[in-house]
Order: structure tokens, then sequence, then C-alpha cells
């Protein structure tokens, strides 16, 4: 601290003004303010940090809206990887993926208002699509044998012995309970169909595979060729 006794004898007010200039000390006090503000309005803000709304960053974006037109449907192995589809890999590890191809935006998302000195780091919720996927049917379209004796006719609906989930979550659910309550599916997600056990002995299947959206819209992939090898 300052040593107040030996303070000249003009008023103290006075001498205190001289000696702690207030000026020097607010220029001194707005020039590491400016600065920090600065470096800071740089730095994205974290989602999970400082903000508790949807997005995690104060302004939020609406969700876009798009009505399906098409899907397709790929061959592809465990990693993502599209294959052949006549090129038979072990039976947990050659699925159909699927995912949105065409569509049409129906709601367009308003762009957030310009928030001065903030650097947003949330993006807009990914859009969904207007109608849920209801049930998806797989109907055989080759005579084929499962390991056990059971015989698969021409027409037979098979899609009990299929499961479905997100391309990279692991394992398979069955489909009518993954679709009991529907599902709503988003752009650039990709979903895997593929048999949920050993079949007991290699399968080369020829299937129809229908998807059906809760307004009643049906699309459908004919012949798509199943081979996959038993592990026993």
């Amino acid at each position: 601290m300052e040593n107040f006794k030996h303070k000249p004898n003009f008023p103290f007010s006075i001498w205190f003004l001289v000696k702690y200039n207030p000026m020097k000390i607010t220029r001194k006090t707005f020039g590491i303010t400016a600065v920090l503000y600065l470096f800071l309005a740089m730095i994205p803000m974290s989602c999970g940090l400082f903000c508790r709304d949807t997005c995690g960053c104060g302004p939020t974006f609406p969700q876009q809206i798009f009505r399906i037109r098409s899907f397709e449907l790929i061959t592809a192995a465990f990693d993502g990887q599209r294959i052949f589809p006549d090129d038979m890999q072990p039976w947990d590890q050659y699925y159909k993926g699927l995912e949105v191809k065409d569509f049409d935006f129906i709601t367009s998302s308003e762009g957030s208002k310009a928030t001065f000195g903030v650097a947003l780091a949330c993006d807009p919720a990914p859009a969904k699509s207007d109608k849920k996927l209801l049930d998806i049917r797989i109907i055989n379209l080759k005579e084929a044998n499962l390991g056990d004796g059971t015989v698969l006719q021409v027409g037979d609906d098979i899609s009990e012995l299929f499961g479905i989930n997100r391309f990279f979550a692991e394992g398979l659910q069955p489909i009518d309970s993954y679709l009991s309550d529907g599902y709503l599916l988003f752009l650039d997600e990709m979903l895997k169909i593929g048999f949920l056990q050993d079949p007991g002995k290699d399968l080369s299947l020829s299937i129809e595979i229908s998807l059906i959206l809760e307004n009643g819209t049906t699309f459908r992939f004919d012949n798509e060729p199943f081979t996959i090898k038993s592990k026993r």
C-alpha cells in the first residue's frame, strides 16, 4: 500500500486525483476489456457449457421437413462399403443399406439472426421426413431351404427372418418391433437390413422389399439378390 503519512499539504482529494488519475485507470481497463471481448468473440461457444435451449447456443434454426420421392437400396458389407449383390458374405456381414435418395423440402429453414460478437458453434437440427416409415415387407421370390429344413416358398412373407437398425449401430432388431411406433427418417441416414440369425446353410435368395409410409405410399424394390454364408 501507498504510505499516506507523507502526503503534500494541499487537500487530500487534489493530491489523490493527481497521484491516481482515474482517466488512466479507465483507459487501461477499457483496453484490457476490449481485447478480452474480441478474443472471446473469435472462439465458438460450446453448445454444452453456456446454453440451455435445443440447439445449445441461443439462436436456433427451425428444423426442415422433407417429402420423400424415392429411396436408394444398396448392398453393403459390415463396414458400410458397397459390394456386389451376388458377392456371398457371412450372414452377419451382408446387408441391404436403405437411405432417402430424392426428396422435396416442404418447409424452409430461416437463418438465425446474427449475434454481434458471438460465434455460434451449433448446427441446425437434421432435416426429417414428413411421414414415418411404418413397415418393411420382404417377400421371397425364389424357393430355398434353411438349415433346419424350413422351406421358403415363392411368395412367402419372410420379413420375420430379417432385422433392421441404423447402419453403424450394433446389432439388428426385428422389423416389426423397430417400426412399432413408426420411424422418422433423416437425410444422410442409412438403415441396414439383414438376417437375424444364422440360416444354417448357405442361401442365395431373390427377394422383394417394400417400404410403406404412414400415408400408404409404398416404394418397392424387386428381384434383389440376398446371398449369405452360414458359419455352421
